[in-house]
């Protein structure tokens, strides 16, 4: 009865440190893509800021040369 209560014991140990290594490496897997989507979003971030100075610039350039052509009325 010991020797089966002591075999049970162990397979279930067995089972949870099967588990926990499962858990882990889950964990270390979403970190990895947690670091990636942010890397990702920071890039984005930036390519926003860029492409939102260049219409900037080109919407300025547009009023410029709107405001200097001659008017037909």
């Amino acid at each position: 009865a010991a020797c089966e209560r002591r075999l049970r014991a162990d397979a279930e140990r067995s089972n949870l440190e099967e588990e926990l290594a499962v858990l882990q490496d889950d964990r270390t897997r979403l970190a990895l893509e947690l670091d990636d989507a942010q890397a990702r979003s920071q890039s984005l971030e930036l390519a926003n800021g860029e492409v939102a100075r260049r219409l900037a610039k080109a919407s300025s350039a547009i009023r410029t040369i709107l405001a200097q052509a001659p008017r037909e009325d």
